[in-house]
């Protein structure tokens, strides 16, 4: 494909990298900490995060600028590091030091293409098409995916002029929502390690947990459109620029840690928005 005329490739390395070290489950096998839940431990340009393990065990993943990593190259060094930022890991993840630094630094990287396919011949999918960073957890999803768009695609077109009308509305298609998740994965990243601690951040959390009950199939905020319905990106981001627009009008004359918010007004804003959405939190 790399090789084929007008092909155009984007393969973009971040200048953050990752580590992964554990936290072992308690002798009896439990989880040491919370385990239905994800840990973040934001620290504005960086972030720690915990994920748990059927075993009982956390998967400790540390994200940072590779710089970073290159400054962390003793026992020392680590376990200063650690003591600052995450001082209540240190006493939780018991081969702190030797996974550290014996486990390899993973790079991460966002690759965009087009076109899909070389005629009827060829066409590419998942991760060969459009690699992404972890940060909204759809890298899989998103592959996947990919198969029941080009199962529709068939559908509709049929195969009775060949592959190459199928390949090329796929790809044309599909390529408008995954650049979308990528670029929403890339903004995930940030919000994850610096938003999440800000109080201005929280308390409009707060309010779009309060219109989420409320409004449980037209106000959902763009992750779980993403996670629990069959939108498409493209539109899932879209309708978080509206979200975003109603909660300005809903906060502009309150200050932050008022939870009283209009709800007759919130209704009239989101019935004249947002569309009621098939939602699965199965």
């Amino acid at each position: 494909m790399v090789n084929m005329p007008y092909f155009n490739l984007s393969q973009q390395y971040s200048d953050h990298a990752y580590k992964e070290i554990s936290i072992p489950p308690t002798e009896s096998g439990e989880h040491k900490i919370e385990n239905n839940c994800l840990h973040i431990w934001p620290k504005g340009t960086y972030m720690l995060i915990a994920l748990p393990n059927l075993d009982g065990s956390f998967t400790v993943t540390l994200f940072c600028p590779k710089n970073i990593f290159d400054e962390i190259n003793t026992e020392e060094k680590v376990l200063e590091f650690f003591n600052i930022n995450f001082p209540d890991v240190v006493p939780i993840a018991d081969n702190l030091v030797e996974e550290f630094l014996q486990n390899p630094i993973g790079s991460l990287c966002t690759v965009k293409c087009s076109p899909w396919n070389n005629g009827n011949a060829t066409l590419i999918l998942g991760d060969a098409a459009h690699a992404i960073v972890p940060f909204f957890g759809q890298g899989m999803n998103c592959g996947l995916e990919d198969v029941t768009k080009l199962f529709k695609v068939i559908e509709e077109i049929g195969l009775d002029e060949g592959w190459g009308p199928i390949f090329e509305q796929f790809s044309a298609q599909r390529k408008v929502d995954t650049d979308c998740i990528a670029n929403m994965s890339h903004d995930n990243y940030i919000e994850m390690c610096n938003r999440v601690a800000d109080d201005h951040y929280v308390w409009r959390k707060q309010i779009t947990a309060i219109l989420c009950k409320q409004f449980p199939t037209k106000f959902l905020p763009r992750y779980e459109c993403v996670s629990f319905t069959s939108l498409p990106y493209s539109e899932a981001e879209k309708r978080a620029v509206i979200n975003e627009n109603i909660l300005d009008e809903l906060t502009k004359d309150l200050v932050v840690g008022d939870l009283g918010i209009d709800l007759q007004l919130a209704q009239e804003l989101i019935d004249q928005n947002l569309k009621e959405l098939d939602v699965d939190r199965s």
